[in-house]
Parts: C-alpha cells; structure tokens; sequence
C-alpha cells in the first residue's frame, strides 16, 4: 500500500527508455489516497494490538538488487540477442556491444560501491 501511495503522490515521469503517466482522474486519486492512509493506520493499529514488530529492510540491499536486475536488462541488449529479432547493420554491432560493456560494468560498480560500507567517504570521480 505504501508503494501504491508513493506512486499516487509522484509527479508523471519520463525516463530515458521509459515513461510513466497516471490516467487516474484528480478526484479519484484523492479518494484512493484517502482510502490508503485510512488503511494503513488501521493495519498499524491492528499490528500493535498484536504486538506485531516491524522488520527493518535494507536500502543498500534494495540497491544491489536493483543493479543486479539492470545488469541482466542490459546484457540482454547486447547485438548477439538483438540480431534474434533481425539482421543488425554491423555498424550497429560496433557501437552496441562496447555501451553495453560499460553499462554492465557502470551497474556492477555501483553494487559494489552500495555493498562495501567500508568506504563511506570517497573522492568523486570526474
């Protein structure tokens, strides 16, 4: 429910390969907002009641997965896959396959950085 609610209070966003837009009208979204607040503080009365705990979740572990899977998105790009669909200008395949190896490399990096919590202060790279 939360993620629903963090959804419904964005703004429409336009990613590089992607967009998203809710076709929600304002009036609905505010009720199904309403509806989700109103939710939530039910379920946290209900868990106290219980004496339910809450679990801690780790961004840093978020982060990793989230490279991981874009690591495997991006190796799925690579001109080998692409020519599945149909003949590639070799021109293309020169092009395609190095981005791919950087952009794999770049999201192993950034997993890496996340994971070792040793090296909080590091310098930033041009």
């Amino acid at each position: 429910m939360r993620k629903a609610a963090q959804l419904l209070s964005e703004e429409d966003e336009a990613g590089i390969f992607y967009s998203r837009k809710s076709h929600i009208s304002p009036g609905k979204r505010l009720f199904i907002q309403k509806r989700i607040s109103q939710t939530l503080k039910e379920l946290a009365y209900f868990a106290n009641q219980m004496g339910l705990g809450l679990t801690e979740e780790s961004v840093e572990s978020e982060i990793m997965a989230d490279m991981s899977i874009s690591w495997e998105s991006i190796e799925e790009c690579r001109s080998k896959r692409l020519r599945g669909y149909g003949k590639l200008d070799p021109r293309a395949v020169q092009i395609i396959d190095p981005a791919i190896n950087y952009f794999a490399r770049t999201a192993i990096e950034l997993s890496s950085l996340v994971a070792d919590s040793s090296q909080d202060d590091i310098n930033e790279e041009p």
